[in-house]
């Protein structure tokens, strides 16, 4: 673990100078209040043991305060460590995630441990636990102490597919309400403060289509929303709403791409209802397609729709009209009506189910989605027979069979789980916008991966003038690390990107 000083706002760094001797997993560092810095990360290990560093000369040296063994400190694991949340009594509190069974075998979720420290770091004792709902695994969590007590902690969710939640404290995380899904995934490691202006910001990495590093910024108690996300590339004029309905008018030529993805199931069991209300004016191939877990893709052409799996399993449409498609799971089968009427019906669908790591939470290769449809690679959740679930959106996926084009006025969504009951969530144009309104409006992307896969974990401090200064590792344009088990993951780097008060979303703006 190393630390570089800047004494101009991060234009330029001074040498690297080593902290700690060995390898790190992931370290953070901190300002205590009594000015002094602290340095923490934790080490690959059983457990996952934290090591904990001071400076009081700004950087410039340090000393190791202690060593948080999870096993001896009556925990179980502290794998990507928080920052120090400083108590009232001067100790200190940090948590970690803890995940039972193997990575890829995992029946439980991932859950947060907190340990406290009444000697700044030297020695520590397990403090409380919070475990989510089945299927849901946390990790990767940060605490905003907020005026008058109350504590707020955002999470990441583990597997990347369910949204990021958050949750609150009364009793300075002793116990936790119960959580609440945010409307956005987040599938890095979180940081979270409040601003001088009294409200919460939060950075985070999201990567359903091309990885890029996010920041919300909003009133701790603000009602959440159903969680929508939007890929887009090179779609400002190809997409837009007019009377009452989206438009999507694709050339993939040209890598044009639009494409709007929905929280998935909890799982394969139980009944999945999707209806939705479209008219298809044109499609070379993979311009409109509505994907639907454990059944598959229904791509919809003017005068028809069929089954990207298997095309022979189509019905017949009329040209130029708008059309309700509903579609039923029950079991193994599925019914398809077009106008209320039942047009088709099959159990030749696509039911494969994939393991994750860190989570319980069992996926479709199929995300529920609908728009335009990327490529063959395993890795966009495309290809005919898929062994894992769909990760992120490049531009070598998107194909000239992308162009089209469709209008579309409405989507509604129901799950019926046996285990966590019914879920919903419905989308109409000419009532809620964009179906990805809420990120538009409320989500600033401070830096996206153009040739990369991978960034994230990030870490922003807000300056004097009311501008953010946000750092974080990314592998943009950077060589291929040729012992990635993923290309194109590259060799990564450190990039800091100052946050300017007119960059924020308009509704964001202080």
């Amino acid at each position: 673990m190393w630390a570089c000083r800047s004494d101009d706002l991060g234009k330029t760094w001074g040498d690297p100078v080593a902290i700690h001797p060995g390898g790190i997993n992931c370290p953070r560092v901190q300002l205590l209040g009594d000015g002094s810095l602290l340095a923490l990360g934790d080490l690959h290990g059983p457990g996952y043991p934290v090591v904990f560093y001071g400076s009081a000369d700004g950087g410039r040296t340090w000393t190791h305060l202690g060593t948080l063994d999870p096993a001896k400190s009556g925990g179980r694991g502290s794998c990507v460590p928080s920052r120090v949340t400083e108590l009232p009594d001067g100790s200190w509190l940090v948590h970690g995630a803890y995940t039972p069974g193997e990575a890829w075998k995992v029946t439980d979720g991932e859950t947060l441990e907190f340990f406290r420290s009444a000697d700044r770091g030297k020695s520590w004792s397990f403090y409380s636990a919070l475990k989510p709902p089945w299927p849901i695994s946390i990790c990767e969590a940060s605490i905003v102490p907020l005026p008058g007590g109350r504590w707020l902690l955002f999470a990441r969710e583990s597997g990347g597919f369910i949204p990021g939640v958050r949750s609150f404290s009364n009793d300075q995380g002793k116990t936790w309400s119960p959580l609440e899904e945010l409307p956005f995934l987040i599938q890095g490691r979180t940081c979270a403060a409040l601003l001088r202006d009294g409200r919460v910001m939060l950075t985070f990495r999201a990567q359903s289509g091309p990885a890029a590093l996010w920041a919300w910024v909003g009133g701790p108690d603000e009602a959440m929303r159903p969680f929508v996300r939007g890929i887009h590339f090179n779609d400002r004029a190809s997409v837009g709403l007019r009377d009452g309905e989206l438009h999507i008018e694709s050339d993939g030529a040209c890598g044009q791409f639009t494409k709007y993805i929905f929280r998935p199931p909890d799982g394969p069991e139980g009944r999945i209802e999707v209806t939705a209300v479209a008219k298809v004016v044109a499609n070379q191939g993979r311009a409109a397609t509505l994907s639907i877990p454990f059944i598959g893709k229904f791509r919809l052409f003017p005068d028809r729709v069929e089954m990207a799996h298997d095309p022979s399993i189509r019905a017949a449409t009329t040209p130029g009209m708008f059309h309700t498609y509903r579609i039923v799971r029950e079991g193994s089968s599925m019914a398809l009506s077009i106008d209320g009427k039942e047009s088709l019906a099959t159990d030749t669908i696509e039911s494969q189910v994939c393991a994750l790591p860190w989570t319980a939470l069992k996926m479709s290769p199929y995300l529920p989605s609908f728009g335009n449809e990327d490529g063959d690679s395993p890795a966009a959740g495309s290809s005919d027979r898929l062994t894992e679930a769909p990760q992120v959106v490049l531009p070598k996926d998107i194909a000239p069979a992308v162009t089209g084009y469709s209008v579309w006025r409405s989507i509604e969504i129901r799950y019926d789980h046996p285990r966590t009951g019914r879920r919903g969530i419905s989308w109409r144009a000419d009532r809620d916008g964009f179906p990805d309104q809420y990120q538009l409006d409320r989500l600033l992307e401070v830096e996206a991966t153009v040739s990369g896969c991978d960034q994230g974990y990030s870490g922003f401090a807000e300056l004097d003038d009311g501008r953010v200064f946000v750092v974080n590792y990314t592998d943009d344009a950077a060589r291929w690390n040729c012992d990635a088990s993923f290309p194109p993951l590259g060799v990564s780097w450190i990039r800091g990107t100052m946050i300017q008060p007119e960059d924020w979303p308009p509704r964001q703006r202080p």
